[in-house]
C-alpha cells in the first residue's frame, strides 16, 4: 500500500531530479477537458479557464472513478455500476519514532481478516507503524457518496 502523501513525494522527488524548468505541474485545478492531437500531445483544458498548449508526455488523472481526465481522452464515459458491495477504509495515526520502531519489530507481514454475517474486516501494516483496515460489507442501496473523507476525533 501507498499511501496518498508518499506517493506525492515520490513523484514530486522524480520532477526535481527530472529537472524542475523541463516538467509543467498545474496544481489548484481540476482538469474540465482534454484532447490528444496527432502527434500525441495532450492540450488540457483547466477548471480555472486556463489551457495549456504544452505536449505532455504524462498526465496524472488521478480523479476517481469518474475520470473526466479518462472519459476525454477515450471519448466515452464509462459506467460505473454498483456492485452492492461498500467498503470503507481507515487507517491508523502516524506513530512516534519509538512506536514506530517497536512497530516495525513486530510487523511479519500478517495480513489479518475477520469474517462475519455478510461482511468482514482487513487489517494490515501500511507502513511507518501505520495499520490500514478496510471494512466491507454488503447493501442493497448505495450509501450517501461523501466527496470528502471525515477524519474521526481521536478523543
Amino acid at each position: 500500500t501507498v499511501m496518498r502523501e508518499e506517493l506525492q513525494l515520490v513523484l514530486m522527488n522524480a520532477v526535481l531530479e527530472y529537472g524542475p524548468s523541463r516538467v509543467k505541474i498545474h496544481r489548484g485545478a481540476g482538469v474540465r477537458g482534454a484532447v490528444a492531437n496527432s502527434d500525441g500531445a495532450l492540450k488540457l483544458e483547466l477548471s480555472d479557464g486556463r489551457v495549456t498548449q504544452d505536449a505532455f508526455d504524462l498526465v496524472i488523472g488521478a480523479d476517481g472513478v469518474r475520470s473526466t481526465v479518462r472519459t476525454k481522452l477515450l471519448g466515452f464515459e464509462e459506467q460505473a455500476n454498483y456492485s452492492g458491495i461498500c467498503v470503507y477504509f481507515g487507517i491508523t495515526p502516524p506513530l512516534s519514532a519509538r512506536e514506530r520502531e517497536a512497530a516495525v519489530a513486530n510487523d511479519d507481514g500478517i495480513v489479518q481478516q475477520w469474517f462475519g454475517d455478510g461482511g468482514f474486516v482487513l487489517q494490515y501494516a501500511a507502513g511507518g507503524g501505520q495499520q490500514l483496515f478496510a471494512f466491507a460489507f454488503r447493501s442493497d442501496e448505495p450509501l450517501p457518496r461523501r466527496d470528502r473523507a471525515e477524519k474521526a476525533d481521536p478523543e
